[in-house]
């Protein structure tokens, strides 16, 4: 069936489109690379959800490429690479989140050349086996060498020029942050029970992706993803506050701005009367803590919840 894009329609896309990026700009540089991809994702996602279909789109998404192009020169967002990252979507929207946690970190490059090589086949990429070089039956070190040059340039490469669009690459720190590093082999540190400082955490409950319906609050389950978001509900669920934080079952703890409902894969810290710059470093800290390597399926961070003493390293003001 063809869908036909209305102008109002189209004028929607560009909007949350725009929106995608500018939300993406925010974010801090050290994150920058999984920052881009993010943004893929997301812009992936939109086209898939506007049924953007290349039989009938191709004119919606020419424009919308001179359109992006016009805010953000200096960012890959030709037809091309815009098709791309629907197909990114598509290609991993229901892979398992071990699987797409491991996508999440590789440049744009080396995503496209991965689903052209494996199609749709999760476990070769998943245990993908690269093969090393050799010369005169030895391993070919300098080889090695000058493709890991080329990596780290493309890698560099890819943050500067993000950089450059966000507006932090000549960005100076101020007298205020400058003595603030200056100070910080100054600062003390302890440890706390957050039980203790925020009381007992809560969790959600379990909602099947066949049973969720489809709405405006955001729903937070266990992986890296979208931050952890894996739809967007209207079902009736416990509404957990902003400024708060989540840990999910492989200790990973998020910082939400914004009110949502979650599964039983993560617990809520409520953080809700910190600040909002404390709630945030003190997400930090909960992260730093628990997302360790210790867990996964077959050892999840809530089989210790009840036993674990929920200790994490802050400054001692």
């Amino acid at each position: 069936m063809i869908v036909q894009i209305q102008e109002s329609e189209y004028d929607a896309i560009l909007r949350q489109a725009v929106a995608v990026i500018d939300r993406t700009r925010a974010m801090v540089a050290t994150t920058v690379c999984s920052a881009i991809g993010t943004t893929h994702w997301e812009i992936g996602k939109l086209l898939h959800d506007r049924k953007v279909e290349s039989r009938h789109g191709s004119g919606v998404v020419n424009r919308l490429s001179y359109d992006l192009k016009q805010r953000y020169p200096q960012m890959g967002v030709s037809p091309r690479n815009l098709w791309d990252m629907k197909k990114f979507y598509e290609r991993f929207c229901d892979s398992g989140p071990k699987l797409r946690q491991a996508v999440a970190v590789l440049p744009w490059g080396h995503i496209l050349t991965l689903m052209r090589k494996f199609g749709e086949d999760d476990n070769a990429i998943l245990y993908f086996k690269m093969r090393l070089p050799v010369r005169n039956n030895k391993i070919d070190f300098a080889f090695i060498d000058k493709f890991m040059a080329e990596l780290e340039a493309e890698r560099l490469a890819e943050p500067e020029a993000y950089l450059s669009v966000a507006g932090f690459k000549d960005y100076k720190l101020t007298d205020e942050e400058q003595k603030a590093l200056n100070d910080y082999d100054k600062i003390e540190w302890t440890e706390y029970n957050l039980e203790k400082l925020f009381g007992k955490s809560t969790r959600g409950k379990r909602l099947k992706s066949e049973d969720r319906l489809p709405g405006d609050l955001p729903f937070v389950t266990a992986g890296e993803a979208e931050e952890g978001v894996s739809a967007f509900i209207g079902n009736h669920v416990t509404i957990f506050n902003e400024n708060t934080t989540t840990i999910d079952m492989f200790g990973s703890a998020k910082y939400r701005n914004y009110k949502y409902g979650g599964d039983d894969h993560v617990a809520i810290v409520h953080t809700e009367n910190v600040p909002k710059y404390a709630a945030i470093f003190i997400t930090s800290a909960i992260h730093k803590a628990s997302h360790c390597g210790k867990f996964d399926y077959s050892k999840n961070f809530y089989a210790r919840m009840q036993t674990a003493i929920h200790q994490f390293t802050v400054c001692q003001w």
